[in-house]
């Protein structure tokens, strides 16, 4: 499928999520409640998200060092705004994830392998920081308030998880065994798999990564936990901390632009079902959207003025 076909679909699911999210809460009783939200609430709302980004750029920041790659924080971060701009608003081909070992500035030759293989390691502890997130907000809920489909969603995400750490940890080796697939191929699969294997046997290295996982999805959760409590006092506070990291898993499914309009929607329904005001929930998830595009015009900035153009990019990844 061409980049820009696979964008395309993407964003008309971006539409039809957002239109979704408009048919369950009504979008002008959303937009007047955001409008409504107390400024110390906004202001705490980006405090958080940017702590968040700062947070995330650690983390990798750690990961690479651990593998004798060292970057100054602020290139771990300038990489991954940028990486915020190419998921929001450039075609599957140059996708976040994609674009940030190619825009990466290190002293020394790395390896692109190793830099990928700490990419997918840092999604893999997200994740499970986020299922640790809702689980906990599950425990201080009432189990009855709770609905099958919730429970079947995170239920999957664990079964993807841990399958995702088996496949990385063990696919390498039997792909490096076929035969007939190019020697490239095979080389990258058998060195990705060893990065998680690895990893797997250092510990510390293991617990520091999810506690900076931890730290960055607590930092989405404060977000939005502030939106909503300015504009409406919830019922339970237990939801504010389950339906954030719900919505981020959801936002993974890859039918919408960067998990626009599924993360919305998927945040409304959750605490709607929880009992809290859907015009004031609507007007949260809105808010929570102004950030990530600020952060994806931030990305924008920095990849005008970088010494690595979009041609250079699409050169290095044919290389």
């Amino acid at each position: 499928m061409k980049p820009w076909t696979a964008w395309s679909l993407k964003l008309a699911g971006t539409i039809l999520a957002f239109g979704a999210l408009f048919w369950l809460i009504d979008l002008e009783a959303a937009v007047d409640a955001a409008r409504k939200i107390q400024p110390l609430s906004l202001v705490a709302g980006f405090f958080f998200y940017a702590a968040g980004l700062a947070i995330a750029a650690l983390r990798w920041r750690y990961v690479l060092a651990r593998h004798e790659i060292f970057v100054p924080w602020i290139e771990t971060l300038r990489v991954n705004l940028t990486g915020i701009f190419a998921s929001t608003f450039l075609p599957g081909a140059v996708g976040g994830d994609l674009i940030r070992p190619l825009m990466l500035q290190t002293p020394a030759p790395a390896s692109r392998t190793t830099l990928y293989a700490s990419i997918a390691f840092e999604r893999l502890t997200g994740i499970a920081a986020t299922l640790t997130w809702s689980g906990l907000g599950l425990l201080l809920l009432p189990p009855t308030s709770i609905s099958g489909p919730l429970r079947f969603g995170l239920a999957i995400a664990v079964s993807c998880l841990v399958a995702g750490i088996l496949a990385l940890t063990l696919a390498g080796p039997m792909i490096a065994r076929i035969g007939g697939l190019p020697e490239r191929l095979r080389t990258f699969a058998s060195n990705f798999s060893r990065f998680f294997r690895t990893v797997l046997t250092r510990p510390r290295v293991l617990v520091a990564t999810y506690g900076f996982s931890l730290a960055f999805q607590l930092s989405m959760i404060l977000m939005y936990s502030v939106f909503i409590l300015g504009l409406t006092e919830p019922e339970s506070l237990a939801a504010l901390l389950l339906a954030p990291p719900v919505a981020w898993l959801a936002s993974m499914v890859p039918v919408s632009v960067n998990g626009f309009g599924i993360r919305e929607g998927t945040l409304a329904l959750v605490l709607s079902s929880f009992g809290v005001d859907k015009a004031a929930a609507g007007g949260a998830a809105l808010l929570a959207v102004v950030p990530m595009l600020l952060a994806a015009a931030a990305g924008f900035v920095i990849l005008l003025h970088s010494r690595a153009t979009l041609a250079s990019i699409r050169e290095r990844r044919r290389s």
